[in-house]
């Protein structure tokens, strides 16, 4: 067993309650990440199903990228679900790679419900995870954001995120499998691929393990984010087409922070919520509702 099918193994039970021969969705896309995250749920008592989305984009590329899904499918007896948009689907205006993802998600919900499948499984790393960070962190997303993307959303599963890509090429080498490559990740006109070129190779050289120090303090902040959840369901009380804090002077510092972010959740300004913060002590109770954004 490859040093690598270990770890991911113990990960895997250590992580995520499923149980004996469940269905796994897994997004194929055709690259390296997803098809390495094949391989090694192979090697689990799980059924995997493969779905794809052919987006259009690079022309036959994108059709290279289609066949060798279904290929790879055949060759290891997995069903699989693929979806093709048709030529000029985007809208002009909106963002590109939320409308992909909209549609991605919207395609792994179908399959799922159709084929009757537990889990969808997605193959984002540890170099996803410390992009999508820096990423948020340069946009002032807050603790949320910092805390990246979640190992587990509702029936999404992300287990490769504790991998690195080195790892997972690494792996596919020892392998001997094959994969394709997306040309458009070289371009740094976009924002991650710009992080990832040119942002990040400056800090592994202050810390080669960055990926993981980023892995840890994302689970802790996931951590938090969630108790601040929980505790703002307490602070927030329905009202209307709103909601109402309950004024009291009693409200500890930590109460505050709780009333901040889920302000700024709700996408008030830091001068709305300085203000809202200063009223909590006022006579009435004070309403969150639309006139207030």
């Amino acid at each position: 067993m490859h040093a690598l099918e270990r770890r991911f193994k113990e990960h895997f039970k250590r992580h995520f309650i499923i149980s004996k021969n469940d269905s796994i969705l897994v997004a194929l896309s055709g690259g390296p990440d997803s098809v390495a995250l094949v391989h090694l749920l192979q090697k689990l008592p799980v059924k995997i199903h493969l779905c794809h989305v052919n987006f259009q984009l690079r022309g036959k590329s994108s059709l290279a990228d289609e066949a060798f899904c279904n290929s790879l499918a055949t060759r290891l007896k997995f069903p699989i679900y693929i979806h093709r948009l048709e030529s000029g689907w985007h809208k002009k205006g909106n963002n590109l790679q939320n409308q992909a993802r909209k549609i991605r998600y919207q395609w792994f919900e179908e399959c799922q419900n159709k084929h009757r499948i537990a889990w969808v499984a997605t193959a984002h790393h540890a170099d996803d995870q410390t992009e999508t960070v820096f990423k948020n962190w340069i946009h002032g997303t807050g603790i949320k954001g910092f805390s990246g993307i979640a190992e587990k959303r509702g029936a999404v599963i992300r287990p490769l995120l504790p991998f690195t890509k080195a790892e997972l090429l690494e792996y596919l080498q020892a392998l001997n499998c094959k994969f394709r490559n997306d040309s458009t990740n070289a371009k740094t006109v976009y924002e991650r691929n710009y992080i990832r070129k040119k942002v990040l190779p400056k800090l592994y050289v202050l810390n080669p393990r960055l990926q993981q120090s980023i892995y840890k303090n994302s689970k802790i902040l996931q951590d938090l984010v969630a108790g601040v959840e929980e505790q703002s369901n307490q602070l927030f009380i329905p009202f209307k087409k709103g909601f109402k804090i309950e004024t009291k002077s009693s409200y500890t510092r930590l109460n505050q922070a709780v009333i901040a972010y889920k302000l700024n959740e709700f996408g008030f300004s830091n001068a709305q919520i300085e203000k809202i913060i200063q009223c909590i002590d006022a006579p009435v109770p004070y309403q969150i509702g639309r006139a207030h954004v």
